[in-house]
């Protein structure tokens, strides 16, 4: 069984910066929890305009979050000089998001030359509890710079 590869810290500041400087999720107010080759966390902090008619946050915000983490966990897999960009996803929602917080945990399944295609789960937190309340399955391509 082979190692998993390490991300450099020329290519974590280099997606991290990525984040920072991507204005929608300035707006929407995400951070970012953690990095590594392959996997990517994004987390939110529940405001109310995330939320849709029924006091839930939208689907919209949750697939947002998902696809980001996505893009940015097959972005650690990239070499220099190449980027990714989303080409599909899918995302179930399981059950409402009613909390405080979310996160996004993004783990890729196969980094390829031209594809890669990775998973998400987001999670809400309410209170002290958290659970399961969406699950993305995304495809990136692969792109030069």
């Amino acid at each position: 069984m082979s190692e998993k590869p390490v991300l450099s810290e020329q290519a974590r500041d280099r997606w991290l910066t990525s984040v920072a400087n991507t204005p929608f999720l300035q707006f929407l107010g995400v951070e970012v929890e953690s990095l590594e080759w392959g996997s990517f966390t994004l987390a939110l902090p529940v405001r109310p305009e995330h939320l849709q008619q029924d006091g839930f946050v939208h689907a919209g915000v949750q697939a947002a979050l998902a696809d980001h983490a996505c893009a940015m966990a097959a972005a650690s897999c990239m070499q220099d000089g190449e980027r990714v960009l989303s080409i599909e996803f899918k995302q179930n929602m399981l059950k409402p998001a009613q909390g405080e917080r979310l996160r996004a945990v993004a783990k890729v399944i196969r980094a390829g030359r031209r594809i890669t295609v990775i998973e998400a789960d987001v999670y809400c937190q309410r209170e002290s509890k958290t659970y399961a309340c969406a699950k993305m399955l995304a495809t990136m391509a692969v792109i030069s710079e």
